[in-house]
């Protein structure tokens, strides 16, 4: 693989802009390299190996099957399915800008968002892969966790999600160490589960913001709360 197309492929980590000129030179360069090809029909799963799930960079998730336990990181605001919170690790760093997978000793670099059917770089060339691997857990170590901002009635949807829910205390049931909020909001009719210490001083009819991961415990679903934050009581009531 020439020199040409693995520093454009590195760009893409960092969110340089290819121009279709660079692009259509280094394409048409990598023909002759029997380790990558160009390709519309990649496959994620074929980066699910015994090391561990693929690693993505991505703007955009769309009709694409993305392995258990997949590590992905997006820029802010970046489109993901609600589904892929609650099977994958996802953080965001302002960086994440390109669109790329890595694992198994293979790695898929798009021209656009990872959505079936997008045309990308497919290859095995293996200081390439290496610099993709090295460069993604660099800026993972660097994110910060993905947070969904969701409402009472959602809560039960995102198991296993990070989330954050705002809502009105609308009743407050304690049983030993623990307590369970039940959470309503005006504009999202039904409740929500959050469970917080039970030492904690709050009360019903007041307003909270609680952020943390969705679990099931005993059969029930809820938000287990690791920030707690008292709102003005109009911020879930307008």
């Amino acid at each position: 693989m020439s020199v040409d197309l693995l520093w454009l492929s590195i760009g893409f980590i960092v969110g340089v802009a290819a121009t279709a000129f660079a692009l259509e030179v280094a394409f048409r360069r990598v023909r002759n390299d029997e380790r990558a090809s160009l390709t519309n029909t990649w496959n994620l799963n074929e980066l699910d190996g015994d090391e561990g799930a693929p690693s993505i960079v991505t703007t955009s998730l769309e009709n694409v099957n993305v392995p258990k336990n997949s590590k992905i990181l997006v820029a802010p605001g970046a489109r993901l399915p609600e589904s892929i919170a609650r099977t994958c690790q996802i953080r965001v760093h302002d960086d994440a800008e390109g669109n790329f997978a890595v694992g198994n000793g293979k790695a898929v670099l798009c021209t656009g968002p990872v959505k079936a059917g997008t045309l990308a770089l497919e290859t095995v060339h293996p200081a390439l892969v290496s610099r993709l691997e090295r460069s993604f857990e660099s800026l993972w170590m660097q994110a910060k966790p993905h947070m969904r901002d969701v409402a009472p009635n959602q809560i039960a949807q995102n198991e296993g999600a990070l989330v954050q829910v705002e809502g009105t205390l609308d009743e407050l049931l304690t049983s030993g160490d623990t307590s369970l909020a039940r959470l309503t909001r005006q504009d999202a009719p039904g409740r929500g589960n959050v469970l917080v210490p039970s030492n904690l001083p709050l009360e019903e009819g007041k307003a909270y913001r609680f952020t943390g991961h969705v679990v099931n415990e005993a059969g029930r679903t809820a938000l287990k709360a690791d920030d707690v934050e008292e709102l003005p009581l109009s911020t879930v009531t307008a």
